[in-house]
């Protein structure tokens, strides 16, 4: 089958998505093709089902059973086999009490020196986050962080919300997060 240099790009870019899906954990258990469909949907890359097909198909730690794609092997073991570079770069996160979760998504990354995608990563998981946490799964970016984190009713609340100070840090937050989401995730190319 002929592609033109648009599709193996494509094709490409869908391979290094499944990658991250892979290092998140998401094939220990089978996933059929509309599952992986619906999760790329989800994280906001609309792409055609054989597009995907095609991606899920070129990736070494996949295999097929019946009509679900599972793992090869598991990341995390894979990951132990790879260089003292990347076990220094994820020690360095961990050193500096990174969550666990921008960790999975962005410790290989960051090891690897890809600083800008391990950064954008982080905050496309954080975004996932905020809206599942806050409930306000139809929102995205500034307007899911404002309405989650605002004032005086908050749907994510970092303290009690007594005193002027809990008061300030709440909306301090709030910005804090709606200025690095467009900052970063809506300037960042991938």
């Amino acid at each position: 089958m002929k592609t033109t240099n648009g599709s193996v790009i494509l094709v490409a870019k869908v391979s290094d998505i499944l990658t991250s899906l892979w290092e998140e954990g998401f094939f220990i258990t089978g996933k059929s093709t509309k599952e992986i469909e619906n999760c790329f949907n989800l994280k906001g890359y609309n792409l055609n089902p054989n597009t995907i097909t095609m991606g899920v198909r070129r990736v070494k730690f996949l295999t097929r059973k019946g009509t679900l794609w599972i793992q090869k092997y598991n990341y995390c073991e894979h990951s132990l086999s790879n260089g003292s570079n990347e076990r220094n770069g994820i020690d360095l996160l961990k050193s500096r009490g990174i969550h666990p979760l921008i960790i999975h998504v962005s410790g290989k990354l960051f090891a690897d020196g890809h600083y800008s995608q391990a950064i954008f990563e982080a905050f496309k998981i954080i975004n996932i986050k905020v809206k599942e946490k806050s409930g306000l799964t139809d929102l995205d970016g500034k307007s899911l962080m404002s309405q989650a984190f605002k004032l005086p009713t908050p749907r994510l609340r970092l303290n009690d919300l007594i005193s002027n100070s809990d008061k300030d840090e709440q909306e301090g937050f709030m910005l804090l997060f709606m200025g690095a989401i467009v900052g970063i995730l809506k300037h960042t190319i991938i």
